[in-house]
């Protein structure tokens, strides 16, 4: 009932705005396995495609300070998706939320959302896969706390997740979101992890096999990539790791490894049993209880598979620095991974593109400072590396050269970027609106007139 009384209030409030043509219920609770009380209602908005940027702009700042009002009264309202009418049909030809919104439930307005996924059992195969890395990557890595092991709630959000990205590999199989999965018999978290990192390698070991023939070839293109030598910088550290205390599981471990940000990476041998893949994880997470994440855990195929096609660019910022604190350096070993694969990463970004400008942290920052911030940067060199790409054709594997190729094509962009990174005068947001829903408007543009979203895998 209060999330009945929830949607019911939504609409009613979308209803006062004329710019909103429709308003949908996306997965969540239009699915079977939704948890009260944990899940959330998530929702995509549609707005009128022919408004100006400062119609846009006002009635972004009135929904939103609506939505927060309403929030208070009901938290299970999630994530909200604001796209125009004509931004939608890009938005949908990629990822699983694009293939996903075939199954949307239309709550108010006229019917503006239809999929343009591309009917491809490939793209739909590997594009499950990266959405549950993703999930296991973000949201669960975030979540998995020894601290809050006996805290019932967040167990049960832990369990929710875990169930989020078994049912994401479903689609894999050919039987999709229908195929039941009951996740029971979990004692802990440790458990949990066990659970998601045993499907995670059943399903990179698939996709290799059927998709990527080539995955441990050494024929990968290093022409493009130029001399990685000369870019190669690595450290051997222990960083003050109680090393020691993982003893017991030295030939299960094959590599522990930090990138630039200090982010820990644990490398696991293939084919560990559940007992032994248990074992090796609850000797782990004591070593790294003081980091501010918990580190990310994975075999050495996975891991491979992270860096050679889920996200290249995570390649080369390790290849430009790393600390090896324990074990094997395992990236000088690994085969690079080739050009498409940092072009399948960046065409992947369109849907957070396109929704960014729109989005509630973009609209109501948490502080002034917010539009200084690292966040927000990154947005827009994401916006423009993917811009450049789709306008020009170009594309760097090392992040500075690309910035550099983007400044040189659109000068403007960064002049602008820098005037208003200047100031903490929150008036300015709406020329932040301006100057990143214009690079959104090209994206689209450049997606509506090519059929790249068909030949990507």
């Amino acid at each position: 009932m209060p999330y009945y009384l929830a949607i019911q209030v939504f609409v009613q409030l979308c209803k006062r705005f004329r710019e909103i043509k429709s308003v949908y219920l996306r997965h969540g609770l239009t699915e079977e396995n939704w948890i009260p009380a944990l899940s959330d209602i998530d929702l995509a908005v549609i707005i009128e495609s022919k408004l100006k940027i400062e119609e846009e702009f006002s009635f972004l700042n009135a929904f939103w300070n609506h939505h927060d009002r309403m929030k208070k009264l009901f938290p299970m309202l999630g994530e909200i998706e604001i796209l125009n009418d004509e931004h939608i049909k890009s938005w949908t030809q990629f990822d699983i939320p694009g293939y996903k919104s075939m199954s949307w439930k239309l709550l108010y307005g006229t019917e503006t959302a239809k999929s343009q996924f591309p009917a491809n059992r490939q793209r739909l195969t590997v594009d499950s896969f990266n959405y549950a890395l993703r999930f296991y990557l973000g949201y669960f890595l975030d979540r998995f706390d020894a601290k809050e092991d006996s805290c019932y709630l967040a167990s049960q959000d832990l369990k929710r997740l875990v169930l989020k990205i078994l049912k994401s590999l479903n689609y894999m199989n050919g039987e999709d979101s229908k195929k039941q999965i009951v996740v029971g018999g979990l004692d802990d978290t440790t458990d949990m992890l066990v659970r998601v990192l045993t499907g995670l390698e059943e399903g990179v070991r698939f996709i290799t096999r059927n998709y990527n023939n080539d995955a441990d070839s050494k024929s990968s293109d290093k022409a493009w990539l130029g001399d990685i030598d000369s870019h190669n910088n690595v450290v051997f550290e222990n960083r003050g790791f109680d090393i020691g205390a993982l003893a017991p599981w030295d030939k299960a471990i094959q590599s522990i490894i930090l990138n630039y940000d200090k982010r820990v990476f644990v490398v696991l041998k293939d084919e560990l049993d559940a007992s032994a893949l248990k074992g090796c994880i609850a000797a782990i997470r004591p070593v790294f209880a003081q980091e501010r994440t918990m580190p990310v855990i994975a075999s050495s195929h996975l891991f491979k598979y992270m860096l050679r096609y889920y996200d290249p660019f995570e390649y080369t910022r390790l290849v430009t620095y790393r600390i090896v604190a324990y074990g094997q350096d395992v990236v000088s070993e690994m085969p690079p991974p080739d050009k498409e694969s940092f072009i399948s990463y960046l065409v992947r970004q369109t849907q957070t593109v396109l929704t960014f400008p729109q989005c509630h942290t973009f609209i109501s920052p948490p502080s002034p400072n917010w539009f200084s911030g690292r966040e927000l940067e990154w947005n827009l060199n994401k916006s423009l590396f993917l811009k450049l790409y789709l306008e020009k054709r170009v594309i760097k594997p090392w992040y500075d050269e690309f910035l550099i190729e983007c400044q040189k094509h659109y000068p403007e962009h960064f002049t602008k970027w820098r005037a208003l990174k200047g100031t903490k005068d929150t008036a300015l947001s709406r020329e932040w609106f301006r100057l990143l829903k214009g690079i959104a408007n090209d994206v689209h543009n450049c997606l509506a007139n090519s059929h790249i979203a068909e030949r990507i895998a």
